[in-house]
């Protein structure tokens, strides 16, 4: 089939705003999902925070789908990542619409790619709908991405393969620009796993706690508790709110909480490295840690405490003596109600039967 020169010129004229808009979309695709592997990351390393910008209830939930087994693709990398190299190979071959020589078998590129692309993410949207029983913002950006790439490229006609042979040469460039697009962008973004510990050094570390001699925990109804009560797991946490390593932890726990929904429970215990509350400590490591652990309790008595735990992790960096309270004020706490039972003995020996129970 020959095209003249003027047939040329005239696709290129009336099909630019769809070229450019498959580029475009390209372009936006692959920001969402660096941002995806940037949050899968952090939710599984020590960074990262309780609760995600795009976290907007229980029906949309971006850390519960970043935390679950299905955004992993394999060996601990996440899907967001070879979702990357995907739409950065869709960009790069879809610039190859731009010239004539190439632009047969790359719009007919672009349209495998899309189509392929719309029927994975077709599968993994029923997986969150009906096995995760949540949503993520980020990953529906990117499916409607992939919806409008896909329309676009039909849109162009793309010919049939028995209209005329596949021009093998080109192909396998295009299959190489992807292979190598997915491993960049699998290795560039890999450097943010701050996961360095080994098989060996956890299982080494589970089998010396599994063999020390088990402590008995007292657990009442005085102590605030995250999860809930018939989960098969319970870890009792031992915590001051102001410690660094601490907060650590928390994220660590939090992890749990999304990846074992259901599973697991947390029973807190207050331990503040600070004198003024804990005798066993015989320094002013943390000023503001006893005065957090009360105003923690006193979240708990009107039924706030994960709120409460949460905001003074997040803004650890934040607390100073006389202000704690201070920072729990977006939780809507009878304030008068708090300051008064921060002061109460009852709090204190609290705190201390924890201390005691934490040294044990």
């Amino acid at each position: 089939m020959s095209v003249s020169k003027n047939q040329y010129s005239h696709l290129q004229s009336s099909n630019r705003w769809r070229l450019v808009s498959l580029s475009l979309l390209s372009l936006i695709g692959l920001t969402l999902s660096v941002i995806l592997t940037f949050h899968f990351y952090e939710i599984r390393g020590i960074g990262g925070h309780f609760k995600s910008a795009c976290n907007l209830g229980s029906s949309i939930n971006c850390d519960l789908v970043a935390a679950s087994r299905s955004a992993e693709l394999f060996a601990g990398y996440p899907l967001s990542s070879f979702a990357a190299g995907w739409f950065l190979t869709f960009f790069i071959v879809s610039l190859f619409n731009f010239q004539k020589y190439w632009r047969r078998e790359a719009i007919r590129a672009t349209f495998g790619l899309s189509f392929i692309g719309v029927l994975i993410s077709g599968y993994y949207l029923w997986m969150m709908k009906f096995k995760l029983h949540t949503l993520c913002l980020y990953c529906l950006g990117l499916d409607l991405c992939l919806l409008i790439a896909f329309l676009i490229s039909i849109s162009l006609r793309p010919e049939r393969p028995w209209s005329n042979p596949f021009d093998r040469s080109k192909w396998m460039t295009f299959l190489g620009i992807g292979l190598g697009s997915h491993l960049a962008m699998v290795v560039a973004l890999s450097w943010q796993d701050q996961n360095e510990l080994r098989s060996a050094d956890i299982k080494e570390a589970a089998d010396s706690i599994l063999a020390s001699t088990a402590t008995q925990v007292q657990i009442d109804e005085s102590s605030p508790t995250i999860g809930p009560k018939d989960a098969p797991i319970t870890i009792v946490e031992f915590s001051d709110f102001q410690c660094p390593f601490c907060r650590i932890g928390a994220l660590t726990i939090n992890e749990l909480l999304y990846r074992y929904p259901g599973k697991v429970r947390i029973v807190f215990k207050n331990y503040p490295l600070d004198q003024k509350c804990n005798s066993e400590f015989p320094q002013t490591m943390h000023p503001s840690a006893c005065e957090a652990a009360r105003n923690a309790l006193c979240a708990h008595e009107q039924g706030k405490f994960q709120e409460a735990y949460e905001a003074l992790f997040e803004k650890q960096g934040s607390l100073a003596e006389g202000r704690v309270a201070g920072l729990l004020n977006e939780l809507n706490l009878d304030t008068s109600r708090l300051s008064v039972c921060a002061e109460a003995p009852q709090t204190a020996l609290q705190i201390t039967r924890d201390i005691t129970e934490g040294k044990a």
